[in-house]
């Protein structure tokens, strides 16, 4: 849900790991360990952004709204049953 408000209805947001872990207000692991579970879920993707100079500048979070959509119809589905 994060992501998806921050990103204001884009399929993507650049950001860095600095501010995600202080809005969330969680640890590197943590943020790893559930970032790399939406990835393999394939609700998310991630490319480095890189600056001018070739140091890595932050991040690019790609979000899949069809994959999220599929769950939300999912859930719908199953309350009807």
């Amino acid at each position: 849900m994060y992501l998806c408000s921050r990103s204001g209805g884009k399929s993507e947001i650049n950001t860095n790991r600095k501010k995600v872990l202080h809005d969330l207000d969680m640890g590197s692991d943590m943020y790893k360990n559930h970032l790399d579970k939406l990835k393999n879920l394939g609700y998310v993707s991630t490319e480095r952004i890189r600056g001018a100079d070739g140091r890595i500048g932050g991040v690019k979070f790609i979000i899949n709204y069809n994959k999220l959509l599929s769950l939300k119809n999912e859930f719908a589905i199953g309350e009807l049953e």
